[in-house]
């Protein structure tokens, strides 16, 4: 990807939410230690979202509008605006750039248990509040989070399942890229699951029964699915020096990008469509394979997926010893899968690495489905790499791909 005269396109600043983290040093600070977060919270009701506003504590007049705003709306629209907000006072962004601001929800019908718990009420005794014809639309996270920032550009919903919060991610840089926006939030708010989806996903055998994290076990023989878990996360996206004119140091370069398709409806992964996504993007960041020292897998601990991404990581290992390769981790063994934010919270847990010279580990590991793969052990791992792969895959044959580069020190 070609740098314009305002430096690379970057992550100037993000935020993540998720109940074992509300701040990018929580978010480190569980990375390191690389143990999983434990049985699976909802981050609904006053306990977690209290905590998190404690942790990460927002000027009085954004509390002010979080209430006015969303106050009594669903919990992905809730979790939305606080992320969104988190991110853009972290970014330093003034009302006049806020008001020419592009957003991007990553993420169609996050509210899957409002809508299960509205039908129930409906057929029960035929109660249809006049608020639902907002709550039901995902736009509702849209107009929310426009409200807030009291952003006046384009807006839109990007829904592709489980790689929703990537390929928001690489909308928002191609905007930017392309001179179409300055400023871009990219916001993937909580994905609910209704008791429906969750026994869909169980008989499926997508997802594990059990509900803590560490059933998660992604590339181990024993693994038997993931383990769902609500998260957010919002990004601003825009040119290296807009973020350094404010004082904000960016997390990390957006190098390169792709999304490609399958082309076959379905749930079963494939790995060609996963290598062309891997190698188109790093063919836009003018990269080879062997310049990348470091992959975050989508890896969820599917008996099917894992051993198919293993397959579809070989070519961008190279023909090289395995000491030599990549080191591969998958972050959804320490924080569970959030579904549609997972890419991008999976972009922000790279960039945080990257910063930080480590991998964290492979807590669940005990004998890896395929040795030629130089997965992260249980222990944290010093790297020094500045590339980095970071992958996700969707049901209806969705790959998407992420070059993310660090940034050389000020």
């Amino acid at each position: 990807m070609r740098e314009g005269r305002d430096g690379p396109v970057v992550i100037s600043a993000a935020a993540v939410l998720h109940p074992a983290c509300g701040t990018l040093s929580d978010l480190d600070h569980l990375l390191r230690r690389g143990r999983p977060a434990g049985a699976t919270r909802s981050l609904d009701g006053p306990p977690v979202t209290a905590w998190a506003g404690r942790r990460a504590p927002l000027p009085p007049r954004w509390r002010e509008r979080l209430s006015s705003v969303v106050g009594r709306a669903t919990l992905p629209t809730r979790s939305g605006g606080w992320t969104a907000v988190q991110a853009v006072v972290a970014a330093r962004l003034e009302p006049d750039v806020l008001s020419r601001a592009v957003v991007v929800i990553a993420g169609a019908q996050p509210a899957l248990d409002y809508q299960y718990g509205a039908v129930r009420e409906f057929v029960r005794g035929g109660h249809a509040p006049a608020r639902h014809v907002g709550n039901c639309f995902e736009t509702d996270c849209l107009g929310a989070v426009s409200d807030l920032l009291g952003a006046r550009g384009e807006g839109h919903v990007t829904g592709a399942a489980s790689a929703s919060g990537a390929v928001g991610l690489i909308e928002a840089t191609r905007l930017v890229a392309d001179g179409h926006a300055e400023t871009v939030v990219v916001v993937a708010p909580v994905q609910e699951l209704s008791p429906l989806e969750r026994a869909a996903f169980v008989n499926s055998g997508a997802m594990s029964a059990d509900g803590d994290v560490s059933a998660c076990r992604p590339f181990d023989t024993r693994r038997e699915g993931f383990v769902h878990q609500q998260t957010a996360a919002a990004v601003v996206v825009e040119r290296a020096g807009a973020a350094v004119r404010r004082g904000v140091r960016p997390l990390t370069a957006v190098a390169g990008h792709a999304v490609r398709l399958d082309g076959r409806r379905g749930s079963a992964p494939d790995a060609e469509g996963q290598v062309t996504a891997m190698l188109a993007a790093l063919a836009s960041a003018g990269l080879r394979p062997e310049q990348v020292g470091y992959v975050n897998a989508h890896a969820t601990a599917s008996r099917v997926g894992d051993p198919v991404e293993c397959v579809s990581l070989h070519p961008v290992s190279g023909g090289v010893p395995v000491e030599s390769r990549p080191l591969v981790n998958s972050t959804k063994g320490i924080l569970g899968h959030g579904l549609g934010p997972a890419g991008l919270v999976e972009a922000v847990v790279t960039a945080v690495q990257l910063a930080g010279g480590y991998a964290h580990p492979n807590p669940g590991l005990r004998e890896s489905v395929d040795a030629r793969i130089r997965l992260v052990g249980t222990g944290t791992t010093a790297h020094r790499s500045r590339l980095a792969l970071s992958n996700s895959y969707a049901f209806g044959g969705v790959n998407a791909s992420l070059v993310l580069a660090a940034l050389p020190p000020p």
